[in-house]
């Protein structure tokens, strides 16, 4: 996946625009995922995808 370049405000509103929550996800919620299915509580999770995209997979298009 590409990183998004912030410095590219069209394409920024445009993605914002379309997001469930009105806003574009944040480094540290991916990073809280990660950190949840590498943990003690995640042990007996397996062959499963956690999908952290703010609902974005929901919409139809």
């Amino acid at each position: 996946m590409d990183r998004l370049d912030s410095s590219d405000e069209e394409t920024q509103a445009r993605l914002v625009a379309t997001a469930m929550f009105g806003r574009l996800g944040r480094p540290r919620e991916i990073a809280d995922a990660a950190a949840f299915l590498v943990s003690e509580k995640a042990s007996f999770i397996t062959g499963t995808e956690l999908v952290v995209d703010g609902g974005q997979c929901l919409q139809i298009r």
